[in-house]
């Protein structure tokens, strides 16, 4: 983004321009983290070049630059925030008649699975990953706010890729690492089910997923 500024106002801004020294430009550098983006990949601005003409091309990145009075206001004006992840998932009460139970392949290891359509994530155990000896070495962390029907819970959780095989389908998805274990040791969430192609039929408790045509995978158990 360019300014027009004339003449003598760059004139009174040279006036503030100082030289530091060697020792204060180490600190400076020490310091990088909080050095303002928009003075990044600036060329240097000459005012000789521009002395002659009644307006001066200059941009704000070159204009912080040469005034540290301006760049010193701007950076109080600015907050640097420490951004912490926070993800706020919906989650609904979990019913029997909506999760199902379905053998499929989890790291390669044969695994009964619950598959949930009203959970939006995926969730593992920790018992399950020590007695497949998966590693328990997680991708992430984050801190998440868990909205249901009687509470809301914000709390921190690892997240592990894993690898999921249903019918002719093979994905690696991310699943929540929980200490819970009376319910399930793997369940999946509706976002996995969409990416693995599953069609649910509760009428006729059929697992169904849909590649090229819609073919049958098998027969699932009411939870």
């Amino acid at each position: 983004m360019l300014m027009r500024i004339k003449k003598k106002e760059i004139i009174e801004l040279t006036k503030e321009i100082e030289l530091p020294s060697q020792k204060e430009k180490n600190v400076q550098n020490e310091k990088g983290t909080k050095r303002l983006v928009i003075l990044a990949d600036q060329k240097k601005y000459y005012i000789t070049e521009d002395i002659g003409e009644k307006f001066e091309n200059i941009t704000i990145g070159q204009l912080l630059e040469i005034s540290p009075k301006l760049k010193t206001e701007l950076s109080k004006a600015l907050k640097f925030t420490k951004i912490i992840e926070d993800e706020s998932t919906i989650l609904s009460t979990i019913r029997k008649d909506k999760v199902v139970k379905i053998k499929c392949k989890t790291e390669g290891i044969e695994t009964i699975v619950y598959l949930n359509s009203c959970s939006s994530i995926n969730m593992i155990t920790r018992r399950f990953l020590l007695e497949n000896n998966i590693p328990l070495k997680s991708a992430s962390k984050i801190k998440e706010t868990l909205y249901q029907v009687y509470s809301n819970t914000t709390i921190e959780l690892h997240l592990y890729e894993i690898e999921i095989t249903i019918g002719d389908i093979t994905s690696k998805e991310i699943f929540r690492l929980i200490e819970k274990e009376d319910i399930f040791q793997v369940l999946i969430g509706v976002e996995t089910l969409a990416n693995m192609k599953l069609i649910m039929n509760f009428s006729d408790h059929i697992l169904y997923q849909k590649t090229d045509d819609i073919h049958k995978i098998g027969s699932f158990e009411e939870y």
